[in-house]
């Protein structure tokens, strides 16, 4: 009997059904161990030693805000809370300020409204240059915005949408 050889190298993924399984074989055949840890754990589950703070006041955020009319939305990015931004967004419909707020645009040239309440933060980052691709990468997966460009991503990235 041989003793098991010891694998070159060791990498812990989270766990993802059926997906984990096809890596494990992938790796296994390179000679890496995989180990799995899961996404959820008691721990995670049960330790929150500080009150969450709900998405709309966190800063650094790309949200979305919806058409109440059609089917169409507004993807964003702000440095500041999205309580903050939407603000801004309000007053530009207010006072049909067509040139500087897509948002006002739509609403101005179609008589739509605006589903201020249905408006979401999409993610959470920081950084702003982080921010404006993940904002730029929304708007070019979702179907129907009401944006103006496609944000700051290189076009070459549009083969993986």
């Amino acid at each position: 009997v041989t003793p098991p050889s010891t694998p070159k190298a060791t990498i812990v993924l989270p766990y993802i059904q059926n997906t984990s399984e096809a890596i494990r074989r992938i790796l296994a055949q390179l000679d890496i161990r995989v180990c799995f840890q899961p996404h959820t754990t008691l721990r995670k589950i049960l330790s929150h030693p500080k009150d969450t703070i709900p998405s709309d006041q966190k800063p650094g955020v790309v949200y979305s805000i919806p058409c109440a009319t059609c089917d169409l939305c507004y993807i964003g990015q702000t440095g500041r809370t999205l309580t903050d931004r939407m603000k801004e967004h309000k007053a530009a419909v207010k006072s049909n300020a067509i040139s500087t707020s897509a948002l006002a645009e739509h609403a101005c040239l179609t008589g739509h409204k605006i589903a201020w309440d249905q408006s979401k933060v999409l993610a959470t980052q920081s950084q702003w240059d982080k921010r404006c691709y993940i904002e730029s990468w929304t708007i070019r997966s979702t179907s129907g915005t009401i944006n103006r460009d496609f944000g700051s991503l290189s076009p070459i990235y549009n083969c993986l949408l």
